[in-house]
């Protein structure tokens, strides 16, 4: 495993338990986890805090959080976007530009076009949208910055989780 990166900072938007806190936290110089349930977030500390001294555990929204512009280096999200409506989604993806350094990365992981799982669920509240409906919701996001000019996004990437297409043949789990 890679050690620190010198001044890399992440934002792990919906934080959870912790699952890629850990995998952030062992490359990443500071960690931000943020979850809007307590319970969650005490189970991320308790399994890192130890471990990763640089990760503040923090409880919220996502949607309605207060942090200073450019303040992370990356805006890291593993399946949020689909928990939330469209207004949700758009303004998270302003948020989202706001809260990264120029130059930084805001990486989103989501279930996409229907239920991924093993299992059915009797209620599930999660929105499966098509990944050309998130592409037209960030091309559509440009926010004004301090010197007159616009902040926008540039897709570098988008593709299928390779876990998923080999061992569940499940093409859903789209990363970009």
């Amino acid at each position: 495993m890679l050690g620190p990166v010198t001044g890399l900072t992440v934002l792990e938007l919906g934080a959870g338990i912790g699952r890629f806190t850990g995998p952030l936290a062992a490359t990443a110089a500071g960690v931000t986890a943020v979850d809007f349930m307590a319970n969650l977030i005490a189970e991320n500390e308790a399994a890192h805090a130890a471990r990763f001294p640089h990760v503040t555990f923090r409880v919220g929204d996502a949607t309605d959080l207060d942090v200073p512009p450019a303040s992370f280096d990356v805006v890291f999200s593993n399946w949020l976007l689909m928990y939330l409506g469209d207004a949700e989604c758009a303004k998270l993806a302003a948020d989202a530009l706001t809260w990264v350094k120029p130059g930084g990365t805001v990486f989103f992981r989501e279930s996409c076009f229907r239920q991924s799982g093993d299992r059915a669920r009797a209620t599930n509240p999660t929105h499966y949208r098509d990944p050309r409906a998130y592409f037209a919701l960030f091309d559509g996001v440009e926010v004004a910055e301090p010197g007159g000019g616009f902040a926008h996004y540039e897709l570098v990437s988008c593709r299928c989780v390779d876990t998923y297409v080999r061992l569940k043949q499940n093409q859903n789990q789209l990363c970009w």
